[in-house]
C-alpha cells in the first residue's frame, strides 16, 4: 500500500514535468515562428534600428536599407552645409573686424598727422615771432649804441649857417652836443640840430631854420 502511494506521487510529478516541458516548448515555438515571420525580433529592442526579416528566406528589406542610407546621406549633406555656412559667417565677421581695424588705424594716423602739422605750424609761428623780436631788439640795440656814441663824442661842425641868410661861414668851434639838442633821424642820413650855434661864441641862437 505504501509503495503504491509513492508510485502514484512519482507518476503525478512526472506528468507535471512533462506538462511544463510541453508548455515551454510551445512558447518557444511560437516566438520562433513570429521571428521567422518578421513579426517580432527577440534580439532588437529599445532605440536600436528595426530590421525586418522576410519569411521567404531571412533576407534584409532592401527598401528600408536604401531609405536609411538616403536619410544618412541627407543628414551628412545638411551638416556639411551648416558647417560651410558657419565657416562663411566666421570669415565675414573676420573681414568686418579687419575693415574696422583699418578704419580705426587710418583715423588715428590722420589725427596724428593733423596734430603734428598743427604743432609744426605753431612752432613755425613761434619761431617767426622770435625772429622778428630778435630783429627788433637788434635794431633797438644798434640805435641805442649809436645814440650813446653820438652823446659821448665831440662833433665838429665845420661851418655854420649864418642866421637870416642862405650863406655859411667856416668859423666855429668844436663842442659837445647835449642829447636834448639833437636827434638821430629814422633813415640815419643826418643829424638835425634844433638850434644854431652863434658864430664865434659859446651861445646858441634859437631863431633860424632847421
Amino acid at each position: 500500500m505504501f509503495k503504491k502511494s509513492i508510485l502514484t506521487r512519482c507518476f503525478i510529478l512526472a506528468v507535471l514535468v512533462l506538462v511544463l516541458i510541453g508548455i515551454s516548448f510551445v512558447f518557444h515555438t511560437e516566438n520562433d515562428s513570429r521571428f521567422l515571420l518578421g513579426q517580432e525580433s527577440p534580439f532588437i529592442s529599445g532605440d536600436e534600428k528595426e530590421v525586418t526579416i522576410t519569411a521567404g528566406g531571412g533576407q534584409v528589406d532592401e527598401g528600408k536599407e536604401e531609405e536609411a542610407l538616403k536619410k544618412k546621406k541627407e543628414e551628412e549633406e545638411r551638416l556639411k552645409e551648416e558647417r560651410l555656412r558657419e565657416e562663411e559667417r566666421l570669415r565675414e565677421e573676420e573681414r568686418l573686424r579687419e575693415e574696422e581695424r583699418l578704419r580705426e588705424e587710418e583715423r588715428l594716423n590722420k589725427e596724428a598727422d593733423e596734430k603734428k602739422k598743427a604743432e609744426q605750424a605753431e612752432q613755425a609761428e613761434q619761431a617767426e615771432k622770435e625772429r622778428k623780436q630778435r630783429e627788433q631788439e637788434e635794431k633797438e640795440r644798434i640805435r641805442k649804441e649809436e645814440n650813446e656814441r653820438l652823446q659821448q663824442a665831440d662833433i665838429e661842425i665845420p661851418k655854420h649857417h649864418i642866421i637870416g641868410s642862405d650863406e655859411f661861414t667856416d668859423e666855429g668851434e668844436t663842442f659837445h652836443l647835449d642829447p636834448h639838442e639833437f636827434r638821430l633821424p629814422e633813415d640815419g642820413d643826418a643829424i638835425v640840430i634844433p638850434q644854431h650855434h652863434k658864430v664865434g661864441t659859446g651861445e646858441y641862437e634859437t631863431s633860424g631854420e632847421l
